[in-house]
């Protein structure tokens, strides 16, 4: 599981966009993909897994109607306000 907390990292300046999220999660794992001899630990990793998911607090959840975002207006790239999309 991946914590979501584009927010928080948004907030402290360790991302600019939730474009770069994205990046730091799924390079690796195409580059382990593509380059196995390089990335070892990544590509016997991969082996072992089927698939991941995100997680949020849900105790702190919205309801659907107080959500201020949708992903059919912003692209990853364009994504830099402080809140989880």
């Amino acid at each position: 599981q991946i914590p979501r907390l584009f927010a928080l990292y948004k907030t402290t300046g360790q991302l600019n966009h939730f474009g770069e999220m994205l990046e730091n999660i799924f390079s690796p794992i195409f580059e382990a993909t593509i380059f196995p001899e390089q990335y070892p630990d990544v590509a016997e990793f991969l082996q072992h897994i089927s698939g991941f998911d995100t997680v949020d607090d849900e105790s702190r959840s919205e309801k659907p109607v107080d959500r201020t975002f949708s992903s059919k207006n912003l692209t990853p790239q364009q994504w830099d306000i402080a809140d989880n999309p």
